[in-house]
């Protein structure tokens, strides 16, 4: 294993450990020796110092061997012949109302989502926004009669006529 040490732009210095990793596997020595060449060329170009200024033991200096490390290519990226998505279009208002009377009548809004090609949580929002808005409509009018026992109470979508006693039974 070895130990590099890199000078960071802020002023701060990195240490890093280079472990052997399989960068490639080559069906040609000589390919695999052109472009091992190529990126020990690549690491020797930046400015990385390493750290063993030592000499090993047994007295004589190998010369140090010519390791490539994993070093990112260059991509090369193919031109698509598939034509550019189109922008998604905001459902309309009525396509809105639309799905909410689908949700209404038990549609799953996973379902209705698809249809409107909106994302379910985005319908979720929207159809929760759109019955507080129905509950606030029903309650505005204040406190009607209980059809059933003549209490005054505040209507909601679920028992417009009856109060909550009365709706229970």
């Amino acid at each position: 294993m070895n130990y590099e040490i890199r000078n960071r732009p802020d002023g701060q210095v990195e240490l890093i450990e280079l472990r052997p990793a399989l960068v490639a596997v080559f069906a040609d020595a000589d390919i695999a020796r052109q472009v091992a060449t190529y990126l020990y060329c690549q690491s020797e170009e930046q400015d990385s110092v390493p750290t063993t200024d030592a000499a090993p033991e047994g007295g004589a200096e190998e010369p140090p061997a010519a390791t490539p490390t994993p070093t990112t290519l260059p991509a090369v990226v193919a031109q698509s012949d598939l034509p550019a998505a189109e922008a998604p279009t905001e459902p309309s208002e009525a396509d809105w109302e639309r799905a909410f009377g689908l949700i209404a009548a038990g549609e799953k809004l996973t379902d209705v989502a698809k249809v409107l090609r909106v994302p379910w949580t985005q319908l979720r929002g929207k159809y929760a926004a759109h019955r507080q808005r129905e509950q606030k409509a029903a309650a505005a009018g204040g406190q009607v009669d209980c059809v059933v026992c003549g209490r005054p109470f505040t209507p909601s979508l679920s028992s417009p006529d009856k109060c909550a006693r009365c709706a229970r039974d």
